[in-house]
């Protein structure tokens, strides 16, 4: 198998960006066997590294990955009979360390970092860092530096670490970032070797104040293997705890000096998780500290926890931080975590919700006191508060039982308590607010759909003040869709001055009318909700074929007579549908429409004329005379004034093969919608490349279903997150 890669190899295969198959399938022979070997006679060998070298030397980056992964296998597995082709690795793979592929980077790093001592010298004598050095050599020379100190400590590398703490490019500050955090992993894997020297936890120090997180989180590890490994580093734990509770923090202003001490707390929580053999990462001998050394400690630390400020100067999106980084220090009791969850800074909740699952984990302790809070966040805006709630939330039941992730467990909470609740937390944040206002949809929608009538006039209070609050509007807007027996007549006053108006919220608000059966404020949501503008909203969909219930010649009339001139860019696409879809009788809603609409002409764009016209003459054929209405561009888009020729007219111009029943769609009349058609109907409308009138003329093909349309299907993240942590779990 040797001589046959020999062979092909020395052909002169050329790869690029595609592999060569027949290459692929000898080298996967050639590796298996390789790898099956126990020894090797000397010539055997020498073949072997010469063709994983050669190997290497191809362009293709999975080559090298192959090539390499075999080398750190054999160098590993036969040291002594490997030793003599170290002058041979390290001269071709010493080419590779400014090989543009990260991967190509890191497994070279792996190879390198085994050198024998001779090589290794000869590696480091070789590469001078400059000022001018491309980021990817000091990067690769990182990564060498930490698998050798995995293996074996070196001074030297901590001299090449260091050299690379001080390499600055502005001109590219991701890149240089990465040559710090490969760096300070390198330090992080000399730990791993069980070799605590403090001259590495001293090094490491000088990377607290730097603004990447991920980076901070590595040098917190660093002192906390530190802190947790040597009698000395406890020691060194204690002056840290000291020495922070002596900082004046609200004197604090410089960004680097709140990221040091940002810093120092992390490294104080990972040494507690490592010396209780909490944390997941490091299961470790660590350094058996006295029970008065204990006291000290978590006294120190609970002190400290109080002295910690909520709020950083003048920079709102690092609030809460702080207590986040600490709070686990303090092994928390409920009341310390539902204090920081009270808090309405993303920092403090995340905070909160870590040191949740992190108790119910290791410490079996309790969510009751908090447990609304944590179902709340549940419904957070912000995805990464969201899945972690989850994940604390479920944590009791995940340890019994597989949980039904389309079904959330409100049994533990009164409906008082959750309505209070909901009132109080809405006076918060607005990302708070959303997530109280969704938890309460969910309630009504899926547990509740009757409140008492307490608990509704306190909501009512409380909808009206947001329903003013712009920021909070649409969360409101939102709720009264879901529950239109909040209403009352201030909210209904009000709710119709925001809808007409089309503020942010109206697409909500068209949903409530449609529900509230107001027969004048239905023939509003129809037009709104046929304008294209409007289309790309959900509730305007879902609200259009309740409202159609209601369609009424008469105040259709008025009501075009009576409302700002932009919400009847789609009445004619209306009418065309009411016409052929629900058999309405128009004939006078035509007539005043056209009367309208040339009155109002100025506030049209030429393409929206257009397709107004188009629209009109296909619903009213030879009813109005609009031959001699002179069009200022030709029409993009054509309908035939016949209905059954329609559907057809409009399938060759949608240029749309994978929708197979448009037809279906545009041709429905008095059929009861199948479960089947209503889902391609959604999955249609979020479709970007269908054409916009079809969208439009599939809704109005499903104006005569009489019921609420489903609602768009979001990505349940629970799934997944159920899934990973119970891989976490084992």
């Amino acid at each position: 198998v040797a001589q046959q890669l020999k062979n092909y190899l020395d052909n002169n295969v050329k790869e690029s960006n595609v592999l060569v198959p027949e290459l692929s399938q000898i080298l996967q022979t050639f590796l298996d066997q390789v790898k099956c070997q126990q020894s090797f006679q000397t010539e055997l060998l020498e073949l072997v590294v010469l063709l994983l070298l050669q190997t290497y030397e191809l362009t293709h980056w999975m080559r090298k990955l192959t090539a390499g992964t075999t080398l750190v296998y054999l160098m590993k597995q036969l040291p002594k009979q490997m030793d003599q082709f170290h002058q041979k690795i390290r001269l071709t793979l010493q080419q590779e360390l400014t090989n543009r592929k990260r991967e190509t980077r890191d497994i070279t790093g792996q190879v390198l970092g085994l050198l024998n001592e001779t090589e290794f010298s000869a590696l480091l004598q070789a590469v001078k860092f400059t000022e001018t050095d491309q980021f990817e050599l000091r990067e690769s020379m990182a990564m060498i530096c930490g698998f050798r100190l995995r293996e074996q400590f070196d001074p030297r590398c901590l001299d090449v670490i260091r050299q690379n703490f001080n390499y600055k490019n502005p001109a590219d500050i991701a890149n240089q970032n990465y040559v710090y955090w490969y760096s300070i992993r390198a330090l992080l894997r000399c730990y791993l070797n069980k070799v605590y020297k403090v001259e590495v936890y001293q090094l490491a120090q000088q990377m607290f104040g730097i603004s990447e997180m991920k980076m901070r989180k590595s040098a917190a590890e660093v002192a906390a293997l530190y802190f947790s490994t040597t009698q000395q580093g406890f020691k060194e734990m204690l002056l840290m705890i000291n020495e922070l509770k002596t900082v004046e923090y609200e004197k604090i202003t410089s960004k680097e000096e709140q990221y040091r001490i940002h810093t120092k707390l992390l490294s104080l929580s990972y040494a507690v998780q490592i010396l209780t053999q909490t944390h997941i990462s490091y299961k470790i001998n660590v350094y058996q500290i006295q029970q008065d050394e204990n006291v000290e400690m978590m006294k120190g630390l609970c002190e400290l926890y109080q002295k910690v400020p909520y709020q950083f100067n003048g920079e709102k999106s690092l609030d809460g931080l702080l207590k986040a980084a600490l709070i686990i220090a303090t092994l928390p009791q409920p009341e310390q975590v539902r204090e920081l969850m009270d808090r309405s800074e993303t920092m403090c909740l995340d905070g909160a919700i870590n040191a949740s699952v992190y108790m119910q984990r290791f410490f079996q302790q309790s969510t009751e006191s908090y447990k609304l809070h944590l179902l709340m966040l549940n419904f957070y805006p912000i995805q990464a508060i969201k899945i972690m709630a989850i994940r604390a939330f479920n944590y009791a039941t995940l340890q019994r039982e597989e949980i039904n992730v389309n079904k959330i467990d409100f049994s533990f909470v009164k409906e008082d308590d959750l309505v209070n609740f909901v009132v109080q937390k809405t006076q918060s944040s607005s990302d708070i607010k959303f997530a109280c206002l969704k938890m309460l949809i969910y309630y009504i929608e899926n547990v509740n759909q009757t409140l008492q009538q307490k608990n509704i006039l306190l909501l009512q209070n409380q909808l009206l003040n947001l329903l003013k609050d712009k920021k909070s509007s649409k969360a409101a807007a939102m709720v009264l869709s879901a529950y239109p027996a909040l209403q009352n007549e201030q909210i209904l006053k009000l709710a119709e001055q925001k809808f007409t108006s089309q503020d942010e919220c109206a697409p909500w608000l068209a949903l409530f009318f449609a529900k509230t059966q107001n027969v004048k404020m239905c023939q509003y949501v129809l037009l709104y909700s046929f304008d294209a503008i409007n289309l790309q909203f959900e509730p305007a969909r879902r609200a259009a074929p309740l409202a159609a219930q209601y369609f009424d010649q008469e105040v259709f009339i008025q009501t075009l007579k009576e409302i700002d001139p932009n919400f009847i860019n789609g009445a004619s696409r209306l009418l065309f549908s009411l016409k052929y879809q629900c058999e309405k009788e128009i004939q006078s809603c035509l007539e005043v429409l056209f009367e309208v609409f040339q009155e109002n002409s100025d506030v049209f764009f030429e393409e929206l004329q257009n397709v107004f016209i188009n629209y009109f003459q296909a619903a009213a054929g030879n009813l109005v005379d609009v031959d001699n209405y002179e069009l200022k561009t030709d029409s993009k888009v054509e309908f035939d004034p016949q209905s059954d020729k329609t559907a057809s007219v409009l399938t060759k111009l949608s240029h749309l093969s994978e929708v197979k029943r448009i037809e279906d769609f545009l041709t429905l009349k008095n059929t009861k919608i199948t479960k089947e058609i209503r889902e391609l109907t959604e999955e249609m409308m979020w479709q970007t490349d269908v054409q916009q009138e079809i969208k439009l003329l599939v809704m109005g093909a499903l104006l005569n279903v009489k019921e609420e349309l489903p609602c768009k299907i979001e990505f349940d993240v629970k799934k997944n997150e159920v899934f990973d942590f119970n891989k976490i779990n084992g």
